[in-house]
């Protein structure tokens, strides 16, 4: 809204959003009482609003009206959500909030699916979620954390195996790099989820 200097003695990252006062009276019963307010950095959702935020911007251009105005709101509800957490008597978890945990999650997924001792603790702990929420969220969504991970890891075993410059790479080679520890259990995964074995997929990709 206007310049403004923080006097502080070490230096602070800020992310500042203009949101319209239509939108968080829709969502907050008093107003009044949040102005000046902060959201800590060490609040769970200050984390997932600050990375939506910066998602959100990173792939504006490459998406629809509609998905960049549900995102805008959902950037909304996250933001009231957090405020109201300091307002005894309304703690309900937000839909965007939940949006917002399972987009972080995948994320950590995708980023990680290589280490074989990933597990639903750890990724719950990153997104600032108990174990139980996290699972609640997805299956809200028809999956599952353990199934989410193995799918992650099959998508880039299919695409390692189709990489005429992994030809000197074998399958356990492949599967270990993708963060399986048994072979075999790759091995029913992949066909599973391909309708081929390994070695099947890459003679047929290639």
């Amino acid at each position: 809204m206007r310049e403004f200097e923080l006097g502080c003695e070490r230096p602070f990252r800020h992310v500042s959003l203009k949101l319209p006062r239509e939108w968080m009276d829709a969502r907050l019963t008093c107003r009044e009482s949040i102005q000046g307010a902060l959201i800590p950095a060490a609040h769970p959702l200050a984390r997932l609003i600050r990375r939506y935020v910066a998602t959100a911007f990173d792939i504006a251009d490459s998406v629809p009206p509609a998905a960049a105005a549900l995102m805008a709101e959902h950037v909304v509800d996250l933001v009231a959500q957090a405020l109201r957490d300091g307002q005894p008597g309304d703690v309900r978890p937000s839909q965007a909030r939940r949006a917002a945990v399972f987009m972080r999650a995948c994320q950590t997924i995708a980023l990680r699916f290589a280490d074989q001792e990933l597990a639903t603790k750890e990724i719950a702990a990153d997104a600032g979620v108990s174990t139980r929420f996290l699972q609640l969220i997805f299956a809200e969504q028809g999956t599952s954390v353990s199934r989410q991970i193995f799918d992650e890891r099959i998508r880039h075993a299919a695409k390692l195996l189709s990489d005429p410059q992994a030809t000197h790479r074998t399958v356990t080679d492949i599967a270990f790099a993708c963060g399986f520890n048994d072979s075999s259990h790759f091995g029913r995964l992949f066909s599973a989820r391909m309708s081929m074995t390994p070695s099947q997929w890459r003679k047929q990709t290639r």
